[in-house]
């Protein structure tokens, strides 16, 4: 298992795992019970994250095959495939924000992309791979964090512009939260 999540749905939660064989698993959170088993990478999947959108819940999946793809949490069917990164799809965080979903990938090509079902929006440059993404509405604005060797950045999601590096990480900053 490379990646893992767990999310609250109308009358329980889910965790949902990917990792060898291009697989995204999600199970019931109280019984373990396995629900259902997303195909559709080509190489190992990385990470996961979730989001509540109108209407249920969706899945965010990020892999070495170089894309990321979003799922409906409830059927597992496949909503979307992100491609546009030139190498591993290390990372994956979404939101959503003003009613509009934002999906945020980090990759071994030293971009964080965003994007929305639409497509691309924005690429943020980095110095070397980007290894985690995280982000968050705050207020009217909202925030993307990227992580890559000896460097924390804070952007801001809707124009791209960097806010602020951090200090202290002497290594990479293989995973985040906020």
């Amino acid at each position: 298992v490379w990646g893992i999540t767990c999310f609250g749905v109308a009358g329980g939660w889910r965790i949902v795992s990917g990792g060898e064989g291009g697989k995204v698993c999600v199970h019931d959170g109280e019984s373990g019970a396995m629900l259902r088993t997303l195909e559709g990478h080509k190489a190992y999947v990385n990470a996961v994250a979730c989001a509540g959108v109108a209407g249920g819940w969706i899945i965010a999946s990020a892999s070495w095959d170089k894309t990321a793809r979003l799922w409906d949490g409830e059927s597992g069917a496949a909503r979307q495939t992100f491609e546009g990164h030139t190498d591993a799809v290390l990372s994956v965080d979404c939101v959503v924000v003003a009613g509009e979903l934002r999906v945020v990938t980090g990759s071994q090509d030293r971009t964080a992309r965003v994007w929305s079902e639409r497509g691309a929006l924005l690429t943020l440059q980095h110095a070397s791979g980007v290894e985690s993404v995280a982000c968050v509405v705050a207020g009217d604005a909202w925030r993307i964090v990227s992580g890559s060797l000896n460097s924390v950045q804070v952007w801001d999601g809707a124009t791209g512009a960097m806010l602020s590096a951090l200090d202290g990480q002497k290594s990479f900053a293989l995973s985040l939260a906020v």
